[in-house]
């Protein structure tokens, strides 16, 4: 059985949007690509997401591979982040979605993938998804990157109203002010 973990960026006030429902990228370095980017594809065997920030992702990683303007490590990334295996939980998409991509109807269907051996399996789904995903307690550690903004508003990470114990499993401070904080669930 893999774990599900789920990768998120969370303001200092607990927000994953800003008020707009706009993702407010994190302060980065090649330090936080290294420990955010670099272990999500080392650890990774199969990304999961919600619709929403599954075709933001989609668009904009498959543009990058192409996209001059962008820096080389940056388009040597989106061209091995682009042969992922992925799966999307939506109840809209149908047929083929792209992005080495399956559809996955519901949360339920995570909790199948779970139980299948391989990699763990990494969620960077948005807060609908990770809500769906804590409601069925389907999630095993947190990878939260907490950056040093407050966004005032938007979608809060957590908004589960039953209480679960986690340990902290490791702690990375960046050179740009961010914490990289992992909480694996106790069971």
């Amino acid at each position: 059985m893999r774990k599900l973990i789920l990768s998120q960026v969370v303001s200092l006030d607990g927000f994953t949007t800003d008020p707009n429902g706009e993702f407010v990228p994190p302060p980065w370095s090649d330090q936080v690509a290294q420990k955010w980017s670099g272990w999500a594809m080392e650890a990774g065997g199969l990304f999961v997401y919600g619709r929403v920030n599954f075709e933001y992702q989609r668009d904009f990683w498959t543009a990058a591979e192409h996209n001059e303007a962008m820096p080389e490590d940056m388009r040597a990334f989106a061209r091995e982040f682009n042969k992922r295996p992925r799966a999307v939980v939506s109840r809209t998409l149908k047929g083929d979605p792209g992005w080495a991509a399956e559809v996955l109807p519901d949360v339920e269907a995570v909790g199948a993938l779970k139980a299948e051996a391989g990699k763990d399996m990494i969620c960077f789904g948005g807060a609908d998804i990770a809500h769906s995903l804590a409601d069925a307690d389907l999630i095993d550690e947190y990878r939260l990157m907490l950056v040093p903004y407050t966004l005032g508003g938007g979608k809060r990470l957590f908004d589960d109203k039953t209480r679960r114990d986690f340990e902290l499993a490791e702690s990375i401070t960046t050179d740009v002010g961010s914490l990289i904080l992992t909480y694996a669930r106790k069971r």
